[in-house]
């Protein structure tokens, strides 16, 4: 009965942990999305406008391998180039904790 007790104990430990990082994982790839809106200058495009076209690349994304494959190209080099700069010039402090390639 204990080490039922026990192993269910441990399982629900390891669920918290995976939770934790999950939340750590999101909150990671928010910043990331920040700092593109921020480098592109983006913010300045209406919300909705840019909701419907994520919306968009989503859909395009499920349907259309060869357009994943190329958005994702773009997207490294984005990142390789272009935020690690803005990062080095960055005055308020915030740093990417990840490059997503």
């Amino acid at each position: 009965m204990k080490s039922e007790i026990q192993k269910i104990e441990n399982i629900q430990e390891k669920i918290n942990k995976l939770k934790l990082k999950q939340n750590q994982i999101e909150q990671e790839i928010t910043n990331c999305f920040s700092q593109v809106l921020k480098v592109t200058e983006a913010y300045q495009i209406d919300f909705n406008i840019m909701v419907g076209g994520l919306l968009e690349v989503i859909e395009n994304i499920r349907a259309d391998p060869v357009k994943k494959e190329s958005w994702k190209l773009i997207g490294e080099n984005f990142c390789k180039t272009k935020l690690n700069t803005h990062k080095k010039r960055s005055k308020t402090g915030l740093k990417l904790e990840k490059t997503y390639v």
